[in-house]
This record gives C-alpha cells, structure tokens and sequence, in this order.
C-alpha cells in the first residue's frame, strides 16, 4: 500500500522527479514533467578512492563480492558460490573468492544452509563488515568484481551500486544484464556477461573470465581504466542544473 501510494498519487505531484534507472524515468515521465535519470554517482576526488593497488598480480584469479544480499536475497550468492564449487570440482581451476560484508555464520543463515559445498572450504574467504574504504581497497587489489540478480521488478527499477564501485575502482564486473546495465557493460573491455538461465550456462560464461591468463587479465584492467570515471558526479553537472531550472521554472 504504501509504495502503491506513493508512486501513483504522492510522486505525480511532486516539482521534479530525480529516477535512479530508465525504468522509473519512463514510469514517471507519463505521469509528470521533469524526470532526471541519474545512476548512483561517486566523487573521484575523494581521498577514498586513491587506494593502493598490487604491483603484481598473482597467478590466482581473485574474484570478490563487496556488498550484502539485501532484502530477499536480490543478489544470488548462493548460486554463485554453487557454480563456483562445480567448476572447482571438474575443472580444478585456480581462484580465490573473498567476500566483504558478510561471515561465513551469515551466509549460512540467511542461506539456510550448514556449511559450504566441500570444493569451496578452501576458495571461499568470508572477511565479515569492514569500512568502506577498506572494501574499496580490497576491490582495487582483486579481478573481478562478481554478482548476480534475478530479472524481477525490484532489481529492473534499480540500479547495483556493486556496479558502480567497481567501475570507479578500475576492476571489471563479472554480472548479468539487469537494470540499466546493458548500456554501461561492454563484454571483454570492463567485464564479462553470465548467463543465469541455467546453471549449466552459468558455468560456461564463468569459465571464459576463470581461465584467462594473467597477460590477459592485466590488459583487461589496463582497458577497465578508461571507464574509472564513468561514474563520477562532475559528468552530470550539466544536465542536473537544466533539470534544476525546469523545476524552478515551475516554483517561479
């Protein structure tokens, strides 16, 4: 009731509208004027944002997850770490799994499960809460940032932050198309596509990223760099002071 009530009767009535994907923006530019679509934004100048990164990369792939599932599991880790314990299993493959935000104790309870799948006991690296800027650090120094979500209306409306700090951080994003990301992830210059269709999928589109070699990994972050300010909130100066003076325009 309360989201029905404010999309459809609060919202119309507003001055201006600030939608954070094309899903809301086209939702709510029938219904009322001066809808501004802006994605979740960051300030590079920040000091937070000038992490160190490693010298060498490792010879193991480290993929990572920064983040927690939110309200009902919106991002399937669960999944992931299934296709991650197959592929360990069959193909031996050599990679790491941290996860920021979360314990192994949590994972286990909102997943209701026990323990890990066997393959992933030595993988998998649950390093609990931690600050942000410590997580941008481990994010700086890792592969691929990994996620997934299911293509529901939640997640179409949205837009992952997860997304946004990897970009920011230089380091390429392991994910499905969901939300608005179709027209910020280009397969093979800032990450790579899964296919969530299926698990058999799944383990396919992982093993392309899992099997590169580090010469291909440190050109992959080497292209990465010249999305690092995709996000940055100077980019949308502009557009935001146009918006400002429609909405003013209305107030005068």
């Amino acid at each position: 009731m309360d989201i029905h009530f404010r999309m459809k009767v609060i919202h119309p009535k507003l001055d201006g509208m600030i939608a954070i994907s094309h899903y809301l923006y086209t939702y709510y530019t029938s219904r009322m004027k001066n809808v501004f679509q802006l994605p979740p934004l960051v300030d590079k100048q920040a000091g937070k944002w000038k992490m160190e990164k490693d010298d060498e990369i490792p010879d193991r792939i480290r993929l990572i997850y920064v983040g927690s599932p939110g309200p009902g599991n919106k991002d399937r880790l669960d999944i992931i770490i299934n296709a991650l314990e197959k592929i360990k299993r069959k193909y031996l493959l050599n990679f790491n799994f941290r996860i920021i935000g979360l314990t192994k104790e949590q994972y286990c309870k909102i997943y209701n499960i026990n323990t890990l799948p066997p393959y992933c006991e030595n993988c998998v690296e649950f390093k609990g809460r931690v600050s942000h800027t410590e997580a941008l650090n481990y994010l700086a120094n890792s592969d691929f940032q990994i996620f997934i979500r299911q293509n529901n209306l939640t997640n179409t409306a949205g837009f992952p932050t997860k997304f946004v700090e990897a970009t920011s951080c230089g380091i390429p994003v392991l994910t499905n198309f969901s939300s608005d990301l179709k027209n910020y992830l280009f397969c093979q210059e800032n990450g790579f596509l899964l296919d969530i269709s299926s698990m058999d999928n799944l383990i396919h589109s992982l093993l392309i990223p899992l099997q590169l070699s580090k010469e291909e990994r440190i050109r992959l972050k080497t292209t990465c760099r010249q999305f690092e300010d995709t996000f940055d909130y100077r980019n949308y100066i502009s557009g935001f002071e146009d918006f400002l003076s429609s909405v003013n325009a209305i107030k005068s």
